[in-house]
């Protein structure tokens, strides 16, 4: 199976690959995908008949989440799951009109829409699609692969977190890890994905333990109004941001920022400048003497409390590494010389009322002076006030 630019096809062909033991997604033959249509045709038929807080609820959170429209996941649809799924996830039809697939460009007789298809459009949509007919051309292996991909997701309050696998040529951690807590969800029959561990904690330890560029892609696809799509890249400097504060204990200072106005996982905080930067200011406004207590029990460190100092805890961190190229937005690696990205990452000063704060900001070249920050600060400053277009000299006309 060939790995494409759609991120649920590539998590979901990893997700085949991990169900039949083989080492990559190009390894796997027609009996892997016989093995795999099996599968998901016995969890979801177990999933159709769970009720509410029972076993089996989970999954089928899960499944309706990203295929709500589907008579396989319906609960007014009186087909059997299993048999439904062998049909629309078999070999293609030997008839004479086929189609490009949309992701892949093999050969395909059926045309998927956002019934069977994650995002897709729908059935009387046809100003939609390329050729305006019904549904998108869609390939046996990517069929498959599409509704394989919720075993390497992980539903979290109503959506999907998918992680975009950007390395074709090696596994993403992050997918093992979704995959063992599907897994671990499945086999206990959980009836709610509460007592399984958060998304975005185990993206912030995958990230801690191996750096690297991560993008993961928050969705749903929703019976009615508008789809929601929402994708949050760790950059590489912010990933050895992430592993240096995590191997200085840092984390209950960046749980403290994260309760700065609107309650926010540390992970969505670290991956946006602008936030870490209001947040730190913010911080040393309400806590004028630069200390904070946080409760640490729950981190079964030897102490009840740890007091943690705000300047030294940022100072203390190891600067972020400069000229680090972002992987290309589609598989493959980066032509020679080029960097594709933003601009390399650095660190400013952000003025609060008495004391200073460090964060991170973008190039140089993009900052205002520290007085016209000190001055935008008290009358009103906000982050994207503060930082000017790549570039552009001097402060921000804004």
């Amino acid at each position: 199976m060939e790995l494409t630019v759609s991120p649920f096809q590539r998590a979901g062909a990893w997700s085949i690959t991990y169900m039949t033991n083989k080492p990559h997604p190009r390894t796997l033959t027609r009996d892997d995908l016989n093995t795999a249509i099996t599968r998901i045709g016995a969890d979801a038929t177990t999933a159709k008949h769970a009720t509410k807080d029972n076993p089996g609820w989970a999954w089928r959170c899960a499944l309706q989440a990203g295929f709500p429209n589907s008579p396989a996941t319906h609960a007014t649809s009186k087909r059997d799951p299993a048999t439904l799924l062998h049909e629309r996830l078999g070999p293609d039809i030997g008839t004479d009109e086929t189609w490009p697939c949309h992701l892949c460009g093999t050969a395909a007789s059926h045309r998927w829409d956002k019934s069977m298809l994650p995002l897709g459009p729908a059935a009387a949509h046809v100003n939609d699609t390329p050729d305006n007919q019904p549904g998108m051309p869609t390939c046996q292996e990517c069929r498959v692969a599409m509704w394989a991909m919720p075993y390497t997701s992980a539903w979290d309050r109503g959506k999907l977190w998918t992680p975009d696998p950007i390395r074709d040529e090696e596994e993403e951690p992050l997918l093992r890890a979704f995959w063992d807590r599907t897994q671990t969800a499945l086999e206990e029959g959980a009836p709610s994905w509460s007592d399984t561990p958060n998304p975005l904690d185990l993206a912030w330890d995958s990230i801690a333990t191996e750096p690297r560029y991560v993008r993961l892609v928050q969705w749903d696809s929703p019976n009615r109004g508008h789809a929601y799509l929402r994708q949050v890249d760790i950059l590489p400097a912010v990933a050895a941001w992430i592993s240096a504060a995590e191997e200085r204990g840092y984390r209950p200072w960046l749980d403290a920022l994260t309760k700065v106005g609107k309650p926010l996982h540390r992970l969505l905080l670290v991956s946006s400048v602008n936030q870490v930067i209001h947040r730190a200011a913010v911080f040393g406004r309400e806590h004028p003497l630069r200390r904070v207590t946080i409760p640490t029990n729950r981190l079964a460190l030897s102490r009840p409390y740890a007091e943690f100092d705000v300047d030294e805890a940022l100072a203390a961190l190891p600067p972020v590494p400069k000229g680090c190229p972002l992987p290309p937005s589609q598989p493959g690696p980066n032509p020679p010389g080029q960097h594709i990205g933003p601009p390399t990452l650095r660190t400013i000063t952000a003025w609060g009322d008495r004391k200073t704060f460090k964060a991170w900001a973008v190039d140089a070249r993009c900052v205002v002076s520290e007085q016209t920050l000190r001055q935008r600060i008290r009358t009103g400053w906000t982050p994207e006030k503060a930082i000017s277009t790549p570039g552009q000299r001097g402060p921000s006309k804004q």
